[in-house]
């Protein structure tokens, strides 16, 4: 219970009963385990609301509180009074976080691949190609991910290069990580909307002063933004070396097993 209403929560649906809409509230029931709400106008909504307790003792202390608290006015007045009404509103449940397309497409690739390993075996026998193909993923995943960082790099920095906008963000935080972790430093700055953003990258962002640097966003997504230095030239080039020779092997052993 408010200073001013009582909210009941059940099933998904929050009714909000302002006092001025109430006429008394009583506990009945067996055992007087169940709250009765009575409201004082037609205007208000229905004419009782019940709500179920397990407890007797909080059911009658509630009851008493709340009739206190209605204020008192005569049968004309609380017939008129038509702003007091009874609303009902549904809970919003918690905001689940979409899984990316690119995590979709991944897990798909892995269920496929472990549903492939039982047909394999029944279809050549439990012999060398199926150890093939149970040691290609140790060659498959970390090759396909490497290629995959490299490539959705490239990308990112293609889309920054042809439609992005480049601003001066300022330094406003940096979390120094643990002792094998890299520094994440954020920078905020304002798109074209006048929407105030937050860029952070693992890499310092290279800066005359320290305190500001150029950050470029994507004008269709502004959420999207690339500062240099965020990711080293070594690492990017890494991911392209190994990621592609390592995924080709792992797809020359899972081509094998099914070949031999």
């Amino acid at each position: 219970m408010f200073a001013d209403e009582i909210v009941v929560e059940r099933k998904g649906i929050r009714t909000r009963l302002p006092l001025r809409a109430l006429k008394g509230v009583e506990a009945r029931g067996r055992g007087r385990r169940t709250l009765r709400i009575v409201l004082a106008s037609p205007h208000t909504g229905s004419g009782t609301v019940s709500v179920r307790c397990h407890s007797a003792s909080a059911v009658l202390v509630f009851a008493a509180r709340a009739t206190a608290a209605i204020p008192v006015r005569d049968r004309e007045k609380a017939r008129a009074d038509k702003a007091a009404r009874v609303t009902v509103e549904p809970i919003a449940g918690p905001v689940r976080e979409r899984m990316s397309r690119a995590a979709r497409w991944g897990w798909t690739a892995v269920a496929l691949y472990a549903a492939v390993l039982p047909v394999l075996g029944l279809a050549k026998g439990w012999n060398s190609s199926l150890g093939l193909w149970a040691f290609a993923p140790l060659m498959l995943l970390p090759g396909g991910g490497m290629t995959w960082f490299a490539v959705s790099g490239a990308r990112h920095r293609w889309i920054m290069r042809t439609r992005g906008i480049t601003v001066v963000a300022r330094h406003t935080d940096t979390d120094w990580g643990g002792e094998d972790e890299s520094a994440t430093y954020t920078y905020v700055y304002t798109d074209a909307d006048g929407t105030v953003r937050e860029h952070r990258g693992e890499g310092r962002p290279q800066s005359d002063d320290g305190e500001h640097t150029e950050v470029t966003y994507d004008l269709r997504h502004p959420d999207r933004s690339y500062a240099r230095g965020d990711q080293s030239l070594t690492e990017y080039v890494a991911y392209w070396v190994a990621g592609p020779p390592v995924l080709l092997l792992g797809l020359y052993l899972a081509a094998g097993a099914v070949l031999s």
